[in-house]
């Protein structure tokens, strides 16, 4: 769906109004807008405003640094790559919401976005959370082998876990 106002980007903000006629009968309309236009409508994207002072104050915590990004290398980033063709969303408009204005922002601002959460969490990507499940299923499985007394079966899993542990202490994702 396109913006109802500028009629160039994806509308990504979607808001239902409600208005009453002279009889006091309700109108319901929506409005789709692009992230700058709702932006520059005054109309709030919730959990914007509290983001940016959260992700601020996990910066400071785990990097001891003032700031997530230094002005330079975001100012830097921002003249390289503009600003989003999809939805116009820049790095500036970013880094003020902490948010981004569509899915093709992801790969526009990669560089930015994997450095704060290199930052913020000590990884970029999404940790394999089903490795350990798999580990804890396995440990399951090996303690009733044991208490079948299928120490056979018993060992194969012992063997198999110890394959999955030490894959997971090679992944870099984890360390």
């Amino acid at each position: 769906m396109i913006c109802q106002s500028c009629q160039k980007h994806e509308a990504t903000v979607h808001q239902t109004e409600v208005r009453y006629d002279a009889a006091g009968e309700p109108r319901v309309g929506e409005v789709h807008l692009c992230a700058p236009c709702a932006k520059s409508a005054g109309i709030p994207i919730a959990g914007a405003a509290d983001f940016p002072k959260l992700v601020s104050m996990l910066s400071k915590a785990f990097s001891g640094q003032p700031t997530a990004i230094s002005a330079e290398q975001g100012d830097k980033t921002a003249s390289e790559k503009g600003s989003c063709p999809s939805c116009g969303w820049t790095l500036e408009d970013f880094r003020k919401t902490s948010r981004l204005g569509c899915p093709n922002d992801y790969d526009l601002f990669s560089d930015f976005v994997s450095g704060v959460l290199n930052r913020i969490h000590g990884y970029a990507q999404h940790p394999d959370i089903s490795a350990d499940t798999t580990i804890e299923r396995l440990q399951d499985e090996m303690q009733e082998a044991v208490s079948r007394e299928d120490y056979e079966t018993a060992s194969r899993l012992r063997d198999r876990i110890k394959e999955l542990e030490s894959s997971l202490g090679d992944d870099p994702v984890l360390d």
